[in-house]
């Protein structure tokens, strides 16, 4: 039975750049690290020989944990550096912010990208971006909802 939510971890390619920035763009702050982890990442991935780095970072609203994780084996092809939000074990987080056109003027001027285009759906506006350090996020820009409407 599920008893809390710790925390949401992405992949990236350096936990400095990306905490940088989830810092810099969102006021995420930093809980702890571990630099070159080696058994025990080996053990929980099953991938003998493996190392990574990994920060934590307290989201500046609710409980939320971000964990930032990069593995350093098996050796990343430095030529394929094309985000992969849609492939099976990657992860992406998501912010609702105010004006969705503000956040991504400010986060493209941190050093994010736009994988695509904004998006019209039924609750709002969104976008999918990749960070410096490579994770994949979305910025949502929900519509006011009039009083009664529950959203479906």
């Amino acid at each position: 039975m599920l008893k809390d939510w710790n925390h949401s971890s992405l992949t990236v390619t350096d936990i400095d750049r990306s905490a940088e920035f989830y810092g810099r763009a969102f006021g995420f702050v930093h809980k702890f690290t571990v630099r070159d982890m080696t058994h025990q990442i080996a053990s929980i991935t099953g991938v003998e020989g493996a190392r990574c780095d990994l920060m934590q970072l307290d989201a500046p609203v609710g409980d939320h944990v971000l964990e930032l994780i990069a593995f350093h084996h098996p050796p990343r092809d430095e030529a394929d550096d094309r985000p992969r939000p849609l492939q099976p074990g990657q992860a992406h987080v998501s912010f609702v912010v105010e004006d969705l056109d503000a956040t991504l003027v400010r986060i493209e001027e941190l050093g994010a990208r736009r994988l695509g285009a904004v998006t019209e759906f039924a609750e709002g506006r969104a976008a999918y971006c990749q960070e410096p350090g490579g994770s994949v996020l979305e910025l949502e820009e929900l519509y006011e909802q009039e009083d009664g409407a529950d959203g479906e």
